[in-house]
């Protein structure tokens, strides 16, 4: 029988579950669950990412401007590094893009219907 994950959440608290194995669990932080993870050097392809990386919040926020994350650090909602400057975000750069206007046509028809082909 394949056993699959069981999430639980309950008093502040989560855990997932996988049969009687805990494979992770969390507290409640405001509206979210802070998962708290050990590191384990036998084999495993979890990864932990620094927390405080301003690219990391930029992309988990929406693509929210530095401005806003200078904001949410004041007060207290998020671990931000202010040292570190905010890398140039592709997706930001092309939702910055101005497209292209048409070419004016030199020949203009009046009547209906006219430049059907």
């Amino acid at each position: 029988m394949h056993e699959s994950y069981e999430s639980y959440f309950g008093k502040g608290v989560w855990k997932l579950t996988k049969g009687s194995l805990i494979v992770a669990r969390g507290k409640a932080c405001g509206t979210l669950y802070k998962t708290q993870m050990e590191v384990c050097n036998g084999g495993s392809l979890n990864t932990m990412q620094d927390n405080s990386s301003p690219n990391l919040w930029h992309r988990r926020l929406a693509h929210m401007s530095e401005k806003g994350l200078h904001f949410l650090t004041k007060k207290q909602l998020i671990p931000y590094n202010k040292g570190i400057a905010l890398n140039p975000c592709e997706h930001c750069l092309f939702g910055k893009y101005h497209r292209v206007a048409f070419c004016k046509s030199s020949e203009r028809k009046f009547g209906l219907l006219d430049l059907v082909y």
